[in-house]
């Protein structure tokens, strides 16, 4: 009542119960706060429907589909802000349940569908498992926190792409095979077939056609596999392309594969072909037994016989009982009305012919099941040139042709004998006089035209047109061995990790040999490595770029001939160009240097020692303050050891104290930080100590109430003066951060806490 009443009233009468408190509220919360959280709290014990077409699993943020969240704390007016979120979902059998999280540790308890959810973890912020979600809308909740004397009320909402499924009505059209749920499910704009089967004879499918199956052999990474699904069924997943209707499958005994690998027989007996056809916008499923039409190219090489069409009928595969493929021939006239597969003679004796039908087609039988006691056996005359008769009406006489069916071209080829040899003439006639890999089509199907002659046809070719075909396949031969050698060769550049100056002569004879090829050859090698031609680039780019670093690297120590005592930085700049070649570039500078690059380099190192030697520098007594332009060192020993004194200036914000430091040429050990050395440096927040550093003075590092991070690498520091870290970080000591070497944890927390550093701040290994 109180809502609609609410409702009832102007936005701006509803806008000033909004921003204006209740005077009995001790939250000071407005009265559209008041109302809302009534009406959240009464929505929070609404039953949630929490089913899903999710697959079972885990979801989160990091998931495909992707997780998403947010949160509303509605009308209130409270500054304090605590984000709630689904930090994941978990889906069992269609049901999803989340983890709801708070970015806060007070939260002990939420009430949701009038049943209270306690906290599930120890540590981090509050989080409470095993809520059933509502997928894709808003829940409200009361949360409870140990810090608010009552419940608040909150609202969240989830957002998760769930698969869209659509059922389909099932026709199945053979007994050995049938589907007994199907629906199409889309997730991230793919679709699948989900199909369960009445029995559990298939576990595993294969998409294609029987033959890509066997082809396929072994390779189960391209198998469907089948599972159990909540109704214990087992269930298929079928990925199906945009508007694919027609999907040919081959299905997979459990019974002949476990037999299979028992070695008891071919795993091809355990292929059975079938097919699905689905209509999306009918809604449906049909099922059954294999079935294709693969239409023939037709040539016909005899002028009284006229074929308008020709297409091969399968039906089944080699394990199906009714297997079988006929050659459906579509005749240009009604001349022949009767068929037989065989000679003339064996036609006019034979009781039975197969008739025209109707639609003027002959279907003659080219691949069937013949089952004379056991095993089965396959009988086809698919790929050999075979006789068949046909009747002639008006003669009343059988006349005989020669068809060869090509499955994989697609073809129907009809000769007679008269025809045959003047077709192989022209053909050899037509081919071009310099051969090429592009002409292996043409010389090819010569060839095959030749050897389909018989001994006494191809007796009667002319002799030139004979050679003439022995040297185009000779030719045709000799381009594929080139253009073969090419690929080796480039495949072998490809298949390196790192083209390097050793490389060189193999490069050179992968684009000699590339050179050499026409276009087709190119294209095989294009076939066998991919980017051939970038390939060999590449690789002819990286040897150059070899070859002028080396060069380079010659020139760059052949500069060395004159050095002095100020050069060491360029004897050691080739030493260290020289050892960022390659075995093969190295040998290259010695070639060009006419001498050991080594030996070059050794020489005038000990150039430059000699000159250094004469010159005598006079090093710093004890107590002598240097710099190095950013810090100021104070000599102990002569030569060899100095104190960290402190930055040049107190504004510094990062200090590392280093190992060593080189002033006037001199290079001395940092072992110890001085006192006083960054006292009171006020903005220093970064410090790093070496690992040569062996003592801390007292006052050191006092005063620096902005540090926050400092990192000891030494492990033999023995001492640590006093208030050496006296109000180091002062300003927040819990932000403060020591790492120190984990074996010097325990002796290193003695030394810092005797050093005032604050009890606060953390010491860590």
């Amino acid at each position: 009542a109180a809502a609609a009443a609410f409702d009832a009233l102007s936005a701006e009468d509803q806008a000033v119960l909004d921003t204006e408190s209740s005077p009995v509220n001790s939250s000071s919360q407005p009265y559209g706060r008041l109302l809302e959280t009534a009406q959240w709290a009464l929505w929070s014990l609404e039953e949630a429907d929490n089913t899903t077409t999710l697959a079972d699993g885990t979801y989160d943020a990091t998931t495909t589909p992707a997780l998403a969240s947010s949160y509303s704390k509605g009308k209130s007016t409270s500054s304090r802000q605590k984000p709630w979120s689904v930090k994941e979902i978990r889906v069992e059998n269609g049901k999803a349940y989340g983890t709801v999280m708070v970015e806060s540790s007070s939260y002990t308890s939420i009430k949701y569908q009038g049943t209270i959810y306690n906290k599930t973890n120890t540590s981090g912020y509050s989080e409470f498992a095993n809520v059933p979600i509502d997928l894709n809308s808003t829940f409200y909740i009361l949360g409870n926190s140990s810090s608010m004397p009552l419940p608040i009320a909150f609202s969240i909402t989830t957002e998760i792409e769930e698969p869209e499924r659509t059922g389909l009505e099932i026709t199945n059209n053979t007994g050995m095979f049938k589907a007994v749920t199907a629906f199409l499910e889309t997730v991230n704009g793919q679709t699948d077939l989900v199909m369960a089967l009445s029995g559990t004879g298939y576990r595993e499918m294969f998409k294609g056609t029987y033959e890509q199956a066997v082809a396929n052999g072994t390779n189960t990474d391209n198998w469907i596999h089948g599972y159990t699904n909540a109704d214990g069924k087992w269930e298929f997943r079928i990925p199906l392309s945009d508007d694919e209707s027609y999907v040919p499958v081959v299905v997979i005994s459990n019974t002949y594969y476990n037999s299979f690998l028992d070695g008891q027989n071919s795993l091809e007996r355990a292929f059975y072909p079938r097919q699905f056809t689905v209509d999306r916008e009918a809604k449906t499923l049909v099922t059954g037994d294999y079935e294709f039409s693969q239409d023939l190219a037709v040539t016909n090489n005899v002028k009284m016989f006229k074929v308008s069409s020709a297409k091969l009928e399968t039906v089944g595969g080699p394990n199906s009982n009714n297997y079988k493929a006929d050659l459906v021939m579509t005749m240009g006239s009604t001349s022949f009305d009767k068929a037989y597969v065989g000679t003339a003679e064996e036609a006019a004796a034979a009781a039975e012919t197969i008739a025209i039908g109707a639609d003027q087609t002959f279907s003659l039988p080219v691949k069937w099941v013949e089952t004379v006691g056991q095993p089965e056996t396959l009988k086809t005359w698919i790929g050999e040139p075979t006789v068949v008769a046909f009747h002639s009406v008006n003669k009343d006489t059988w006349y005989e042709r020669e068809l060869t069916i090509d499955e994989e071209a697609s073809t129907l080829t009809i000769w007679d004998d008269t025809s045959k040899l003047g077709v192989v003439e022209t053909m050899i006639s037509e081919l071009p006089d310099k051969i090429g890999l592009a002409d292996q089509d043409a010389v090819d199907a010569a060839k095959a035209a030749f050897d389909a002659l018989g001994d006494e046809l191809q007796g009667q070719l002319n002799q030139e047109l004979k050679e003439k075909l022995d040297a185009a396949i000779e030719a045709v031969q000799e381009a594929q061995k080139q253009a073969d050698e090419a690929a080796k060769l480039v495949k072998a550049v490809a298949e390196k990790e790192k083209i390097g100056l050793a490389d060189k002569e193999l490069v050179d004879n992968a684009l000699a040999a590339m050179a050499k090829l026409d276009d087709a050859q190119k294209a095989v090698v294009e076939a066998a490595v991919k980017n051939a031609a970038q390939v060999l680039a590449n690789a002819k780019a990286a040897i150059d770029a070899a070859q002028k670093q080396a060069e380079a690297v010659a020139r760059q120590i052949s500069a060395l001939a004159n050095v002095g005592a100020d050069d060491e930085g360029k004897v050691n700049d080739a030493r260290k160009a020289l050892a960022g070649l390659d075995d093969a570039q190295k040998a290259l500078v010695n070639k060009l240097l006419g001498a050991s690059a080594e030996a070059k380099i050794a020489e005038a190192a000990k150039k430059v020692s000699d000159a250094k030697a004469a010159a005598k520098p006079v090093l710093p007594a004890a107590g002598t303050v240097l710099t190095d332009g950013s810090s100021n060192y104070v000599v102990e020993t002569p030569g060899s050891t100095v104190a960290y004194q402190g930055p040049v200036s107190k504004k510094v914000k990062k200090v590392v104290v280093p190992n060593t430091v080189t002033i006037d040429g001199v290079t001395y050990t940092v072992d110890s930080i001085a006192p006083n050395a960054c006292r009171n440096c006020k903005k220093l927040t970064n410090v790093t100590i070496s690992a040569s550093i062996t003592s801390i003075g007292a006052n050191a590092f006092s005063g620096t109430k902005s540090l926050k991070n400092v990192t000891i690498k030494s492990k033999q520091i023995k001492k640590i003066g006093k208030k050496a870290f006296y109000k180091s970080g002062s300003k927040n000591y819990k932000k403060l951060k020591v790492k120190v070497p984990k074996s010097k944890l325990k002796a290193y927390r003695k030394l810092l806490k005797n050093a005032k550093l604050s009890s606060k701040a953390k010491v860590t290994k």
